[in-house]
Formats: C-alpha cells, structure tokens, sequence
C-alpha cells in the first residue's frame, strides 16, 4: 500500500494549501492603515502611469491604432476617483490628446516625450512635447523627456544629455528624465545639469536582488532616501514604483493581487513626498516585452475594473473556490474510473490521483491563459500540458491495474509503450524548459502545476516496479531503444535544476519546486532506464512467466 499511502500524504498536503489560500474566506482580514496625512479622500494616490492601450488590438507600435480623445477622457474619468495626475510616456498614437483631456476632467499630466535610437523621431516627439507645455501650463506640469532611454543602450549618456539641455532651455515647465535609479546614480555627473527634476524607478520586483513583499515598501523609502541625499538640493521624483498582480517569482518577490494590493496600501499609509505609481490599467501589449509579469500592473483591470481596492478587507485568493470545484470533480472521476478496475485498492488510489490531478489541471490552465500571448504559445503550452496530463493518466492506470492484481505487469505491452513514449517526450520538452531558464530566464515562466502529476507517479511507479521485480512488458520497450537518449535528457534536467534555483535565489519557492520536478523526472527516468536493461539482459519477458506469477500481487507491493 506504499503508493496509496504516498498518494494520501500529497492529497493532505494539497488540502492544507487550499485551508491556507482559502483563510480571507474564513476570517477577517486585518484593519487597514489610516490614510496618509493630507491625502484627499477623492484622489488619495499622488500620481498614476497611464497609456490609452488597454483594449484588444491596442499597442504603441500599431499606428494604425490612434486612440480617440473621447476614449482618454473616458479613462481618465474612471481614474479621476483614485487621482488627479497621469504620467505619460509620449506625444504619438493619440497621446498629444491627453492633455486636453485630463483638462475636461480636472487632472494635470507628467507629460512624457519618447528619446529613442530613431533622431527623426526624437525631434518630432521632443518639439510635440514642447508646444503641448507651452498650450496646456495649467495641466502640464513636469516634462519628462525620455524613459530607460539608457537602460535600453538607444543612446549614449552624452547624446541623451544634448536633448534634456534642449528641452530645459525651451520648456515653460520643470524638466525630468526617468531611469532606474542605479542608472541615474551612474550617470549622474552626466545627466544632473540638464534636468530640474531627477525621476526615478525603484521597482522592487524588478530589481537585481528581488525584494519580499514584506520589504517592498522600506525598500523603497531607503532607496528615496540615498538618492535624496545623493541629488540634492535637486528634487527627486520617483517617477515609478509598484507591483505586478501575476507573473511568475523572481528570487523572494512574489506577484500576485494580494500582493499588489499590500503595496499600495503600505505605500499610501507611508507615502514619499513625491512619487508615481505604475499603473493605471493593465496593458495587455506588455506581455510580449515584459512576460506575463509586464501586463498586469494596473490599479484597474484591461477592462477598466477595479482590482486594487484601497480600503475594505483584503480579497482571498480568488482562484481557490475553481480549485475546490475541480478538487471534488477530480475525486469523483478518479473513484468511477477506479471502481472500473473492480478492486478496492486502485479505486482508493485512482480517486486520491484524481484529486490531485483535477486542480494541478485547473493551476495549468490558468497558468496556460496568463502567459500565452500568440497562437504558437497557446499551441505549445498546451501540448505540454496534454503531454503531462497523457503521462500521469497512463502511469496511473499502471499503478491501478497492479493493486486490482489483475498483472504483475502494466495493463498490456501496448499501456507499457504508450507511457514510455510519453515520458520520453515529456522529458524532452522538459528538458527544453529548463534550458530556456538556464540561460535566459527573465521573462520565461516556471512551468510546474500539471508536471507534478507525473512525476510523482512515475516516482512511485518505478519504486513498485524495483520492489516487485517486475520488467516491461516487451524486449522492443522505448526505454531500451532509447536508453542513451533518456539518460543524456535526465541528466541534463539534473543538472539544470541547482542551476535555476541558485540563480532565482534559494528564497524563490516556484524556482524550488520546479526543480525538484526536474529531479523527480530524471531520477525516475534513469532508474526505469537501468531496470529496462537489466530486465532484457536478464532476458525477462513478462509474458513468459508463469500464471501463476500474474495472478497475485507479491505482499512487497502490497
């Protein structure tokens, strides 16, 4: 009864996490802070990133797709209850409007003009820039000309310099450049004479050496504090902080709507004297440059829905009620499915799998929506999750059909094939992944929901193979065709998994688990792989032995 047991002691632990993701349900959430000395009670937050490219279809590269000034102003008023300031990015795609806007509704802009590696444009955006602060000085009133210009190397600090000097000396308003703040103190000596304002990022997601929810926001006053320090008697503005509601965990930090709604309100119940919170609504375009974790920044849902609520009780996590759903419904298939087996025990096994099974499903599919931003995407991610999914309900069936005591073996040679193809496949598609997090990890997801399915069940598998001495069913098993293959995948997931988890940090739980799968796969594969051998030097085919060795399952396995 070792893999009922192993079964029951997972269904446990699954059980546990729902208890702890369902407590919002259960108990109260804790009071919330005061509001902020002098904050308005009808625009608490000082300052918000706004870019009119929320609804399908809509990006800043598609010039086709000029937004209309009655859509800002439509925005703006969905804003206008939580601000009464935007920052924008630049002057092009319908953002020249924004200004006369945020004017009909009562707002002020931080006006952004874009510096990028295109001169022509750069002239075109900064003169744009120019004329709107010269048209709207009641509304616009800082000039932030150029955004991670030098983060993204589209120019030198000396070229940018020459345009921040241009626009400080024709600008009727007060002149910034917005940068991660690491770059603003490398270039200080550089940049410092040019503008009237230092503006700049202190993300703490996205900083080098991840920050815990729990820190973001003493993070971000010592980082404000170093820089006013640094930049004085110049004021400083950090012109973006925040935090993203999904994506995958970088080092401690991780995202989430919770998590995202702790930020904001610590940061109102501590606010900088001056700063921009990053973002309006989330921006669906951003996935494409940014990974999941870039288009879900918004203090208001693509759709214009409120997701940050600054006061009231914290919401739970809102995917535990469909994981408690797809719970039940996985016990429940998995006890019919069982049954059809005719014997206690694999029904017992097959309900707790289902169990199991039937969220991790659910974890994949959400997952799969989250990051998938093109039909490829859509395509790969879910074959991967078929693939997973075809792997454990073929182990599954294995380890069922034994405990019914119908074979020693798998079900039939065909059953015994079928889960070696698509383990084998399963591992190469694994072992793709972790490379890709190898070496270039930043935007890629960890993928872990519907691996663990089997990966646990090829574990036991081959735990209950090695006790009862039992082989494949045919001297033709992929696992031996392929045997170097296998071992060269298994072990290259071996060794990918301490490289992934010492790069995300040993404080990134997600970077942990997957690796831990990757470790499970190989081992599993590599230990079916030596047994596979072993079995056919030994000359065992499983339809060769006696019947009386098939009609009872020996009291190891048991």
């Amino acid at each position: 009864m070792v893999a009922v047991a192993a079964l029951f002691l997972g269904f446990c632990a699954w059980l546990f996490w729902l208890f702890l993701q369902s407590q919002a349900y259960l108990l109260p959430a804790p009071a919330d802070p005061a509001p902020p000395p002098g904050a308005s009670v009808a625009a608490p937050i000082q300052c918000l990133s706004y870019a009119p490219f929320r609804r399908p279809g809509k990006a800043p590269w598609l010039e086709e797709k000029v937004v209309s000034q009655a859509q800002i102003e439509e925005d703006l008023r969905l804003l206008r209850p939580l601000t009464g300031c935007v920052r924008t990015y630049g002057v092009d795609m319908g953002l020249d409007q924004v200004p006369a806007a945020a004017r009909a509704v009562g707002m002020q802009v931080m006006l952004g003009v874009w510096i990028g590696r295109d001169e022509v444009g750069n002239r075109q955006q900064l003169d744009k820039g120019l004329a709107l602060a010269r048209e709207y000085p009641d509304v616009v009133k800082l000039l932030v000309v150029g955004n991670e210009v030098l983060l993204r190397r589209e120019q030198s600090p000396e070229g940018l310099a020459r345009w921040l000097a241009e626009a400080k000396a024709a600008s009727p308003v007060p002149v910034a450049y917005a940068d991660v703040w690491e770059f603003w103190q490398r270039h200080a000596n550089v940049l410092r004479p040019h503008v009237n304002v230092v503006a700049a990022h202190i993300l703490p997601y996205w900083e080098d050496d991840p920050v815990a929810i729990e820190d973001a926001i003493d993070h971000v006053h010592d980082i404000a504090a170093q820089l006013d320090e640094f930049f004085a008697p110049l004021p400083v503005l950090i012109a973006e902080t925040g935090w993203p509601a999904a994506g995958r965990q970088r080092g401690a930090a991780v995202p989430g709507e919770a998590e995202q709604i702790r930020f904001v309100r610590e940061l109102l119940a501590r606010p900088l004297p001056r700063y921009n919170l990053i973002e309006a609504f989330d921006q669906p375009w951003k996935r494409r440059l940014e990974g999941a974790m870039g288009g879900y920044w918004g203090m208001l849902t693509s759709d214009g829905e409120l997701r940050v609520k600054l006061d009231g009780p914290t919401p739970p996590d809102p995917r535990v009620p469909g994981l408690l759903w797809a719970t039940a419904g996985g016990l429940a298939l998995g006890a019919v499915l069982g049954v059809a087996l005719g014997a206690l025990p694999g029904a017992l096994l097959a309900a707790l799998a289902g169990g199991v099974v039937g969220p991790l499903a659910l974890l994949q599919w959400q997952m799969l929506q989250t990051w998938s931003r093109t039909p490829t995407e859509w395509i790969l991610g879910g074959l991967y999750g078929a693939l997973a999914l075809a792997t454990a309900l073929l182990a599954l069936a294995v380890l069922a059909a034994r405990y019914a005591g119908k074979v020693r073996r798998p079900l039939a040679p065909t059953t015994d094939v079928a889960l070696a193809m698509t383990q084998l496949v399963l591992l190469f598609a694994t072992t793709w992944l972790a490379l890709g997090l190898v070496f270039d990890a930043r935007y890629r997801p960890l993928v872990w929901p519907m691996l663990m399915a089997p990966v646990f069940l090829l574990l036991l598998l081959s735990y209950v193979q090695l006790r009862s001495g039992a082989g494949p069913a045919t001297p033709a098993h992929p696992l031996q065709r392929w045997a170097t293959q296998a071992r060269w995948l298994a072990g290259i997931c071996l060794l990918a998994a301490p490289l992934v988890v010492l790069q995300e940090t040993l404080h990134n739980g997600q970077a942990w688990v997957a690796g831990l799968l990757w470790v499970g796969l190989g081992v599993a594969t590599w230990r079916q792989v030596r047994d596979a051998a072993r079995w056919a030097a030994a000359g065992g085919d499983t339809q060769t032995q006696p019947a009386s060795n098939t009609a009872s399952v020996p009291r190891s396995v048991e």
